[in-house]
Parts: structure tokens; C-alpha cells; sequence
């Protein structure tokens, strides 16, 4: 009886955790966003804010943001892309890297050789290319929107697997300029350059973090599942606070386009009601970063090896006559604080070429539409309490900045020796083994300093 007693509590415990796991949605929050996404929608013929807002919404979220993506249900022909990721990822990463080059030259070529293989006897390219060419036509016959967002993360993370082929990434990697793609992974992604309008060959923020997860909220691909637990728990502390981030950042859009529509027609206690809420949900953003991006959630060692190199990019191709090499992931592709810059009247932190590259399309038109639309370049010496509210979110926009940069800096110096010193969104800063990891990263702080500044 007693043992039956612990047992049943045990179970009770498990089954209450489970339950309880960051994965399952809040029906009632999920009830709010619907009404919001619907509000938005009704909105669209007298806002241009609330157009691109719900454009984005509807085209790259799949009727949502963050972005729904599906791994169920896929067509016939796309479904063994999904199985052959979640059958190789587990030989990707080695828990103690060898710092030996020939060593490591014959784990990427079996790893490469075993993945070719996969995708040699399972895909059917000719099938896979007339479904995609549905994308084109705009039929949707066999794919659903969710689908191809979750085909898209496949596609891209499978990519980032071949590229590096070893994980953590090693400097043999590292010293490679092309890479050939299998034509199973290189010829389907024009397709999705084209339908989600971005230019880079490797994946970004939207197909690598914010669509690797399904709709229960639960990464449909992980890196280091045969690992260590804590290198498993920073890699999912790491991709939950982004993807929150993303979440708490819909409920920022929203917001934006309700204060436009109250400052445009003059009503300005609901334009400062929006812009406190802006204030209160950015509080809640930064809080979060700081109590998770920290030692005891996210491993400053298990990130840089571990979590950070897979994204990383650094290949590239000849392109019009000039070789062009893409960087990988970045911070800054996180559509909130693109977002947040525009609405504040900055100019962009990224380069034109930058985001034609990183960002899909849609979200750029966002941004551009923000910035349009910016009530703060509008404001006059009569609207006081909307400046000071203004004031008040660049200030605390500042300090999230300064906090970044000085959290980030003890992820970015971590040493690593199995690699060249490198970031995802900035690919190796260096081969030279006798510059410090101080002077790689110095031309990054500059710039994470520059942007502080420009923060007013």
C-alpha cells in the first residue's frame, strides 16, 4: 500500500508537470490573440499599419504570429524530408570536439555521405517540385500554408546540417568557402526564397527559431538530443525566450497600429493608453531576458559550441561574376526590435542589402510601413504626454541595449578552441589563432555601442 501511495503521488507529479509544460497553449490567451488578430483584420481598409500587420499574419504566419507551423499532414512526397532530419540529427554533434583536423574531415564526409544517401533513396524530386510549384501558382492543393512555413524550417535546418556537418563546428568547417548542396536540399529552396522573399542561402530567424516550433509550442527539430542535459536544457531555455520574445511581440504590433489609428484621429488618451500597454509588455520582454539569459538557464560554455555555431552560415557562391558569402542567424533579425526601431523614427540597423538578404519580405514591409506611419516624427510641442511616453520606451529600449551587450559579450567570449573565432550572424571573424577573442569581438561591441547611442 505504501509503495502504492508513493507511486500514485509520483505519477501525480509527473502528470501535473507534463501538463504543465511550456509546449500547451492558454485557451484563454489563445482567445484573446484570436480576437485580436480579427480586430486587426477589420482595421486593414483605414489602417496601413494594420494592412501589412495583417498581410504578414495572414501569408507568412499562417493566420498567426509567431508563425503557425505544421508537421503533421505533410504530402506524401515532403514527408520523408522531416523523417530523414530527425533520423541524422542525433550523429551531428559529438559531446568532446577531437581538435584534430583529419579527424574531423572524416566525421563530416560520414555524416555528409549518410545524409546524401537518405535523401537519394527517399526523395523524389520530381514530386517534390510539382507540389512546390504550387507555391507559384497559387493553387494549395496538396500544401496548407502551416505546412509549407513547417517544410521551410525543414528544409532550411536540414541545409545548416549539411553545411556544418559536425557540431560543435570545427575549424576545418570553418575554412570552406562553397558548399555543394545535395540537389535534394538545393533545388527546392528558390521556391521558398521566392514565396517568402529573402535572398541568402542559408536559413534565418524565421525558418531556423520561429518556425521550429509546432502548434503546441514544441521544437519539432533539437541538436544535441544524445548530449548532456545541460547542453539540451540551455539549447531550449535559448529558442523559448526568442520565440516568447515574438510572441510578446505581436501583442506590441497590435498596440502600434491602435495608437496610430487614436493619434490619426485625434484622440489622444487612447493613443497614450496604447503606448503604456507598448510599455508594460516591453517591461515584461526585457524582464524575461534578463532572468533567462543568464548561467544558471542558458550555459554561456553549452551556448557558444553548442547552440550558437549550427546557425552560423559563412559559404557562399559566384553570383553576376563576384563571389557573395552569407552570414547565418542573427540577433538582430528579431522582428521586434525592427519593429520597435521604426515606431521610434530610427533609422534601420541593418543594411538594404542586409535585409533583402535575412528578412523575409513581409516583415520588411512592416517595418518600412511603421517607420511611414511613425507618430513620434508627427508629434508637436502640444502632444506632451505622448512624447514623454515615447520618451520613456527609447530610454528603456537603451538600457535593454546596454544589458545586451554586456550579457552577450560573456556568451561571445567563451572559449572554444575546436573553432576560429566566430558568431552566427557574422560568420568567422578571424583565422588568425593569435587574435584574441577581445579583439575579434571588438568591431561587434563598436557596433552594439553605435546602436546604443543612436537609441534616443
Amino acid at each position: 500500500m505504501l509503495f502504492l501511495s508513493i507511486f500514485s503521488i509520483v505519477f501525480f507529479i509527473l502528470f501535473a508537470t507534463l501538463w504543465r509544460k511550456p509546449g500547451r497553449r492558454n485557451k484563454t490567451t489563445l482567445r484573446e490573440k484570436e480576437n485580436k488578430i480579427q480586430h486587426l483584420r477589420s482595421l486593414v481598409s483605414q489602417d496601413e499599419v494594420a494592412a501589412s500587420l495583417v498581410t504578414l499574419i495572414n501569408r507568412d504566419g499562417a493566420g498567426d504570429w509567431p508563425p503557425r507551423a505544421s508537421y503533421k499532414s505533410w504530402p506524401k512526397a515532403l514527408l520523408p524530408y522531416q523523417e530523414i532530419l530527425l533520423d541524422v540529427l542525433p550523429s551531428l554533434a559529438t559531446p568532446t570536439p577531437s581538435l584534430d583536423a583529419a579527424t574531423d574531415t572524416k566525421l563530416r564526409a560520414r555524416f555528409r555521405g549518410s545524409m546524401e544517401k537518405l535523401l537519394r533513396e527517399n526523395i523524389d524530386l520530381p514530386s517534390v517540385i510539382e507540389i512546390l510549384d504550387e507555391i507559384e501558382t497559387d493553387k494549395w492543393e496538396h500544401l496548407s500554408r502551416d505546412v509549407l512555413n513547417g517544410f521551410f524550417s525543414c528544409i532550411a535546418l536540414s541545409r545548416h546540417a549539411y553545411r556544418w556537418a559536425l557540431m560543435p563546428v570545427v575549424k576545418v568547417a570553418q575554412l570552406e568557402d562553397t558548399v555543394d548542396l545535395p540537389a535534394e536540399l538545393s533545388l527546392p529552396w528558390p521556391y521558398l526564397q521566392q514565396y517568402f522573399g529573402f535572398a541568402a542561402d542559408s536559413g534565418n530567424h524565421t525558418s531556423n527559431v520561429l518556425l521550429n516550433f509546432d502548434e503546441d509550442g514544441v521544437r519539432a527539430f533539437t541538436f544535441n538530443s544524445t548530449l548532456p542535459l545541460e547542453i539540451q536544457s540551455t539549447e531550449e531555455a535559448f529558442f523559448k525566450l526568442l520565440h516568447d520574445t515574438e510572441t510578446m511581440g505581436f501583442h506590441i504590433f497590435y498596440e502600434i497600429v491602435l495608437a496610430n489609428i487614436s493619434f490619426r484621429k485625434g484622440r489622444s488618451d487612447s493613443c497614450l493608453e496604447s503606448l503604456r500597454k507598448i510599455d508594460v509588455i516591453l517591461s515584461e520582454s526585457l524582464s524575461l531576458f534578463h532572468a533567462q539569459m543568464r548561467e544558471a538557464q542558458i550555459s554561456r560554455k553549452c551556448w557558444l559550441s553548442y547552440v550558437q555555431g549550427f546557425h552560423g552560415w559563412g559559404v557562399g557562391r559566384q553570383i553576376n561574376g563576384n563571389f557573395v558569402r552569407f552570414n547565418g542567424v542573427s540577433g538582430n533579425h528579431i522582428l521586434l526590435f525592427q519593429v520597435l526601431d521604426a515606431f521610434l523614427g530610427m533609422e534601420r540597423y541593418l543594411s538594404d542589402e542586409d535585409m533583402v538578404l535575412y528578412i523575409p519580405l513581409h516583415q520588411r514591409l512592416l517595418c518600412e510601413t511603421v517607420k511611414k506611419h511613425s507618430i513620434r516624427q508627427q508629434l508637436g510641442h502640444t502632444n506632451t504626454g505622448i512624447t514623454d511616453e515615447f520618451e520613456k520606451l527609447a530610454k528603456k529600449l537603451r538600457t535593454y541595449r546596454a544589458a545586451h551587450r554586456a550579457r552577450v559579450m560573456q556568451y561571445l567570449k567563451q572559449p572554444a578552441p575546436e573553432r576560429f573565432h566566430m558568431t552566427a550572424g557574422k560568420s568567422v571573424l578571424t583565422t588568425d589563432t593569435n587574435v584574441s577573442i577581445d579583439e575579434a569581438v571588438a568591431p561587434l561591441e563598436r557596433m552594439l555601442i553605435t546602436r546604443f547611442n543612436e537609441t534616443v
